[in-house]
């Protein structure tokens, strides 16, 4: 399987487990009534909650839109700076440290 597939096929996978997360905690029922109706195994969602939760918590302070494979575009326009790369979307506020957001732009161009 070629990298790129992969890679497709795993955002789609965080891609559900996100919707699933967010479906279960706006229900208002408990992770087994939840999976139970929706046809899932509970130590399944039990992983895949740990997984996404440690996951917000490691990307606490960067938020990335997936918005289609385009081109860099830097739109400005008030506040915050929008830097579109491939398919993400970066909202930058004021204040930002430009040599993280260097090392940022580089992560995503290897993603």
């Amino acid at each position: 399987m070629a990298e790129h597939e992969h890679g497709t096929r795993l955002n789609a996978k965080w891609q559900q487990w996100v919707e699933h997360i967010k479906n279960w905690s706006e229900s208002g029922k408990t992770q087994k009534e939840y999976c139970n109706e929706q046809g899932l195994k509970l130590s399944l969602f039990y992983y895949w909650n740990r997984k996404l939760k440690a996951r917000q918590k490691d990307q606490a302070e960067v938020r990335l839109v997936p918005v289609g494979m385009h081109p860099i575009q830097v739109h400005q326009s008030g506040t915050p700076l929008v830097l579109i790369l491939g398919h993400y979307k970066v909202e930058i506020g004021p204040g930002f440290d430009s040599a993280t957001l260097g090392r940022m732009i580089q992560v995503l161009k290897q993603v």
